[in-house]
């Protein structure tokens, strides 16, 4: 089970600074800041499933909701921690935030779920299976890694009834029941 432990983790990485060239004293002092300025996950809760709401352009539109996210929104890094995108012929997972970064995807959430974005708009045609199945797989193992359950994962309407994520077309109920 992956869990941040932050007395375990700075003992361990103090121990190792010890007899680490000064790059490692930087990293240090970057996850000591993010620590007390409470930019790191509280313990995970909920993985919360959303769609871009844009069509996929086979081509990686991840990069583009990247730019959105930073350059129009200002957020320091895409709002999601993993994407699920058709790249060329077949689905990728796409990291975007560390899943020890807080999140941008949820309004009173981010610190304690885990956003991932199906690319693509579900309000107009359902997923393809292989897009789910893809997805599956991610959720499968979020779930074993932070000892969740299958009714933790959420659509964000759940928590927003004005979104329809992860897509009014997205089989929700159905997806969940195959995880």
């Amino acid at each position: 089970m992956y869990q941040l432990h932050a007395p375990v983790f700075l003992a361990g990485r103090l121990a190792y600074a010890l007899t680490t060239p000064f790059p490692f004293y930087v990293t240090l002092v970057n996850y000591l800041s993010m620590f007390f300025c409470g930019l790191l996950m509280h313990k995970i809760e909920y993985i919360i499933l959303h769609h871009s709401l844009t069509k996929d352009s086979k081509t990686v539109s991840w990069s583009a909701i990247r730019r959105y996210h930073v350059h129009q929104l200002n957020w320091s890094a895409i709002g999601y921690h993993y994407g699920i995108e058709l790249v060329n012929d077949h689905y990728e997972i796409l990291v975007g935030r560390m899943m020890n970064i807080i999140g941008a995807h949820t309004y009173g959430y981010n610190d304690r779920s885990l956003g991932i974005c199906f690319v693509g708009n579900f309000d107009i045609e359902r997923p393809e299976d292989s897009m789910l199945m893809v997805g599956k797989n991610l959720v499968r193992s979020l779930l074993e890694v932070f000892n969740l359950e299958v009714s933790d994962v959420k659509g964000h309407r759940y928590f927003n009834t004005n979104k329809s994520c992860p897509g009014l077309k997205f089989p929700l109920e159905e997806f969940k029941k195959t995880l």
